[in-house]
């Protein structure tokens, strides 16, 4: 057997178990932000900052397995404290985060990373019915201008995607 038969082979196990532990996959939200939310603006330290406005997304079944993901770029930097640290999180219904990996703000204040790590989480039974979702982001210290998440003009390089699948 070919090195590439046993890989397809292997890959066609992995999704049978999935398959048959959540036969129906259903895209509960599949959102992209339109415009810009930051331009040259100020981040406040030690606070959770929205990315965006609440989006909803409905969960049909109680014993479903909720995967949220989170994809973006944000350009952050300048008017920065040195080794600022930046997380980047998901918050359903306005009471549960959950955080992703994060970026360390350069040695220089002004050098620029992106501060959306982003990435997916897994909830169990968030409870039948509409939820929200919101896109955040924290810096261990205040940000001043060098902000910017510009998805309308500059969509190539700073955008968010957020998409809610259900698995039942």
């Amino acid at each position: 057997m070919s090195v590439s038969q046993m890989v397809s082979q292997t890959l066609s196990g992995i999704i049978a178990a999935v398959q048959a532990k959540f036969p129906a996959t259903i895209r509960q939200l599949d959102y992209h932000l339109a415009t810009d939310t930051f331009s040259n603006s100020n981040i406040t330290g030690a606070t959770w900052t929205d990315l965006h406005t609440a989006q909803n997304f409905t969960v049909s079944d109680a014993n479903s397995l909720i995967e949220v993901i989170m994809r973006g770029c944000m350009n952050n930097g300048g008017g920065g404290v040195s080794g600022s640290e930046l997380a980047s999180a998901i918050i359903i219904d306005n009471t549960t985060r959950y955080a992703f990996n994060g970026a360390d703000l350069a040695t220089v204040a002004t050098a620029i990373c992106n501060g959306i790590a982003g990435g997916s989480v897994y909830i169990t039974n968030p409870g039948v019915g509409t939820h929200t979702v919101k896109g955040q982001i924290f810096s261990s210290s205040s940000l001043t201008g060098g902000n910017y998440l510009r998805a309308a003009t500059q969509p190539n390089i700073e955008f968010l995607h957020i998409q809610v699948i259900e698995h039942k």
